[in-house]
């Protein structure tokens, strides 16, 4: 009876791995993303970004962990913006750049409980029609801006004169834009093409340009290099697919790992442990590949197409399928937040990472 009573005691103090809190903010939110904290710290604030709303905003939000129930998340700060968001990205731990459908590029500061409108550009004077902005990367103080007719526009944030540094001719249907280093850049369209661009050179030509999938013209959604190998390029697709490539040698390098049953939405590694790989989706579901650096050394040197079935990579679902979509996701220390397409943000904690 004793051995039983300390058995189960011992259970009851086990760590509990990826426990789900859910909270409705009554904001349809296109991205959700934490305020950085230093490694081995819990994040507490997040900075969303509305869409489809009479008044779209950013919001700053108090989140302390466990306590969603005593009301929690806060809205502690709010600023109106003009159009949908339609990126949001934190340069520093203080300071982020949003996007807005109405062709508007902000940053803003965060101090303490409160959001600050540092700057904002008019960039009617960068583009040639900037009315609508389809998501940016940035990469050692230059921003890349993707327009919806194409157009990729890079200039330093730190200046104010509206002068753009490189500008990329327009390309239909640009979806994703990320920097490979700090002197190039990734495109992809939703033709299902990916084109690298190298900032040094001739900017009205890329480097290399070649096909999300062979076989079908598949859309781009997100793109990204893996951050301890810049040379391994990571997309996703319309599809709901992961691909892969080794930059070095696109023909004979390509991965596709067959994942969700929609369209992947967002794509998102771990900034310390990058092995940790998270992906949503349209339908609805949440993903943790935790092995995807293993993943890539496996694959790096072959050509591969194959489903999870078969080759098996370790991927945890976090969040089933349900009726709504996950717009964004995010993810700090062993925290996660999700923005789902019914005014639902969702905090999985306690991550269990590689």
């Amino acid at each position: 009876m004793d051995g039983s009573m300390a058995s189960l005691s011992s259970l009851d103090t086990r760590k509990q791995y990826n426990t789900i809190e859910r909270a409705y903010v009554h904001l349809k939110v296109s991205r959700a993303r934490w305020v950085p904290v230093p490694d081995g710290q819990s994040p507490f604030q997040l900075v969303t970004g509305s869409y489809s709303e009479l008044n779209n905003s950013l919001d700053l939000w108090t989140c302390p962990r466990g306590k969603l129930d005593e009301g929690a998340p806060r809205a502690v700060s709010t600023v109106q913006v003009s159009g949908d968001v339609t990126e949001l990205k934190f340069i520093d731990p203080q300071t982020f750049l949003a996007s807005t459908g109405k062709g508007d590029l902000l940053l803003f500061k965060v101090k303490e409980e409160l959001i600050e409108q540092v700057q904002k550009w008019d960039t009617s004077q960068m583009v040639c029609d900037a009315h609508s902005f389809t998501g940016f990367d940035v990469a050692d103080g230059i921003v890349a801006l993707a327009t919806t007719d194409g157009q990729i526009v890079c200039f330093p944030y730190s200046d104010s004169s509206n002068a753009p540094s490189n500008m990329i001719p327009g390309k239909d249907g640009v979806k994703a834009v990320s920097f490979i280093r700090h002197n190039e850049i990734a495109l992809g369209n939703l033709r299902g093409q990916i084109s690298i661009w190298d900032l040094r050179e001739n900017v009205f030509a890329p480097a290399i340009t070649f096909p999300y999938n062979a076989d079908s013209a598949i859309g781009v959604t997100c793109l990204s290099p893996f951050p301890l190998q810049k040379h391994i390029l990571v997309a996703s697709g319309c599809d709901g697919t992961i691909a892969t490539w080794d930059l070095r040698n696109v023909t004979n390098t390509q991965t596709i790992y067959a994942a969700h049953s929609k369209l992947v939405t967002d794509l998102r590694f771990h900034d310390m442990r990058p092995g940790n790989l998270f992906t949503s989706s349209f339908a609805g579901d949440v993903w943790h590949w935790n092995n995807f650096d293993e993943l890539l050394g496996a694959s790096v040197s072959t050509a591969q197409s194959f489903s999870l079935g078969t080759q098996k990579p370790n991927v945890l679902c976090l969040l089933p399928e349900k009726k709504f979509p996950v717009n964004s996701v995010d993810v700090c220390g062993d925290s996660l937040v999700s923005a789902c397409d019914n005014d639902l943000l969702v905090f999985i904690n306690s991550l269990k990472l590689k």
